[in-house]
């Protein structure tokens, strides 16, 4: 099989500081990913943003030089909480990708990514609050698109495609499998993204972690249907 490249490291999820200065950078950026989720880019000032944060807005341009700066850097940070979630588990099924042709440690493998991104996407009280950012981005693309698309959406289909294909024994990627990764990886949005909508059809109050089980079983077996 041809080897897929491997995922990129992030670039800031190995780095935490408790200073004063991080801590302010970091409440800016939620207050700004929440704001531009709801709003989009050109309906959110940084005016608006400093208020939302509690800070001056001069703040912003010493964090950040500017809005479009501040919305990339929102992209950024997001990228980097789904690698801080999903790498081990990535980086494992790169290595399997490259090291085996065995059907049934390469489902593991996709059982685990597809399991590390629900947790992420559905039980992450973070990722919640920037859902909103990165589904303006996916209908209506902005300054951000290109780095979301670069290093999260191609690069994960991608994963989740060859090991697809992987597990059915092939040695490319067709586009029958890239298909597959991307309906299996949408199935996921319907309870992040459209939590709202999900939990009035299952009459749930919230998704905890009962819920979750059930979820995480139905998603398992939709990947052995999948994978066959």
């Amino acid at each position: 099989m041809t080897n897929p490249a491997p995922l990129k490291s992030p670039r800031w999820s190995s780095a935490t500081s408790s200073s004063k200065g991080d801590s302010t950078r970091q409440t800016i950026l939620l207050a700004a990913a929440t704001a531009f989720g709801d709003k989009g880019y050109d309906a959110v000032s940084t005016r608006e943003i400093a208020r939302l944060a509690g800070v001056n807005q001069p703040a912003i341009n010493y964090y950040f030089k500017g809005k479009e700066e501040l919305y990339r850097a929102c992209a950024e940070a997001i990228v980097d909480e789904f690698y801080e979630h999903t790498q081990q588990a990535a980086d494992e099924a790169v290595r399997l990708l490259q090291s085996t042709r065995d059907p049934n440690a390469l489902r593991g493998a996709l059982r685990s990514v597809i399991r590390e991104l629900s947790v992420l996407l559905i039980l992450s009280e973070q990722h919640q609050s920037w859902s909103a950012f990165v589904a303006r981005e996916v209908r209506n693309p902005g300054p951000a698109h290109q780095i979301i698309f670069t290093r999260l959406w191609e690069p994960g289909i991608e994963l989740v495609a060859w090991l697809i294909a992987g597990i059915k024994g092939h040695r490319k990627v067709e586009p029958q499998s890239r298909i597959e990764a991307i309906l299996l990886l949408s199935s996921l949005i319907g309870f992040g993204d459209g939590r709202s909508v999900t939990l009035r059809v299952m009459k749930w109050d919230r998704i905890g972690e009962a819920e979750f089980v059930l979820i995480d079983e139905v998603v398992t077996r939709q990947i052995d249907a999948i994978t066959g």
